[in-house]
């Protein structure tokens, strides 16, 4: 294998661990309870929030936390190319938003963005548009920053 095959490899798995250290898993959040502090949360994901945001909605004011969740594992073939001949397989995180809502500073809901109209708490499910807005907004101004 020449220095430069071993080197893209390295670059790649970098790369991949990188994005994969910002996921949270199923495993991490068995333990969280409602009522837990936004601070008690984090602790337990040992990582900051991807965006954050304020909700307006039933006269009150939430906070919302969005964490990329992994879900599963893709993987995938990468065809042979000049740079590399052999080509190869590797394996990606699938992933989806996961919310977690705070009222009055207390963890108040938490779970995919799907399930927010599933809820059997109409307080949810009265503001759930509002919480999907605002995260849609929340991500654009990111973007925007971004770039």
């Amino acid at each position: 294998m020449t220095i430069y095959r071993v080197f893209l490899l390295i670059v790649i798995y970098l790369l991949l661990a990188g994005c994969a250290m910002n996921l949270i898993t199923m495993d991490q959040i068995q333990n969280v309870t409602r009522d837990m502090t936004g601070e008690e949360v984090r602790l337990m994901l040992e990582k900051p929030p991807q965006y954050d945001y304020l909700v307006n909605g039933n006269d009150q004011v939430y906070y919302a936390e969005v964490y990329q969740m992994q879900t599963g594992t893709k993987t995938c073939y990468s065809p042979p190319t000049q740079t590399n001949p052999v080509g190869g397989t590797y394996t990606v995180p699938i992933t989806d938003d996961y919310l977690f809502l705070y009222k009055d500073n207390k963890l108040y809901f938490w779970g995919f963005f799907n399930e927010l109209s599933k809820s059997e708490d109409e307080e949810i499910q009265g503001i759930s548009q509002d919480i999907i807005d605002g995260f849609s907004l929340a991500k654009k101004a990111k973007n925007n920053y971004n770039n």
